[in-house]
């Protein structure tokens, strides 16, 4: 599994297949919880799915922002707005606390502008031609030969 090691690296191709997976995925966990009357438990369940969903994308994410050569905080950019979404606008109504108003519009903004960084990340971004010190280069799918010979080059997820 080395897709979700936060190590390696993540070329474009695959960042948006796993993100449009993930996106199928999600919309009927969302289904579920705008369902009116639905048991607390389901809506538990299905709240912790989308999380476990965004922490899929947050490794995902920082192995895309390796393959431009950035370190792991550099994620934001592809994981900042949909995860603040996800917490004021799903996670806290979901669990019965509405945020004010104010508290909305500010993070629908917040979160906007970061999910338009992060299209704008993906639509720019390079796919990774020479090897750097997070792996081999993703613009061919790398053998296990190559996995190998540049696994002891993979820093720690956070620098």
């Amino acid at each position: 599994m080395d897709w979700l090691d936060p190590r390696g690296r993540c070329g474009n191709g695959e960042y948006v297949r796993i993100a449009a997976i993930c996106s199928a995925l999600a919309a009927p966990l969302l289904a579920v919880l705008a369902v009116d009357g639905m048991a607390q438990g389901v809506r538990l369940m299905a709240l912790a799915a989308l999380w476990l969903l965004a922490g899929v994308m947050w490794v995902v994410a920082i192995r895309r922002a390796h393959d431009e050569d950035y370190t792991a905080r550099e994620a934001y950019a592809w994981m900042g707005g949909p995860t603040l979404m996800l917490l004021v606008w799903i996670t806290l109504p979901a669990m019965g606390v509405f945020p004010h108003e104010l508290i909305l519009w500010a993070s629908y903004g917040v979160g906007m502008f970061l999910c338009y960084v992060g299209l704008y990340a993906v639509a720019q971004a390079k796919e990774g031609s020479r090897p750097n010190r997070y792996g081999p280069p993703t613009l061919q799918r790398p053998t296990p030969l190559d996995r190998a010979k540049y696994r002891h080059m993979r820093k720690s997820p956070v620098p």
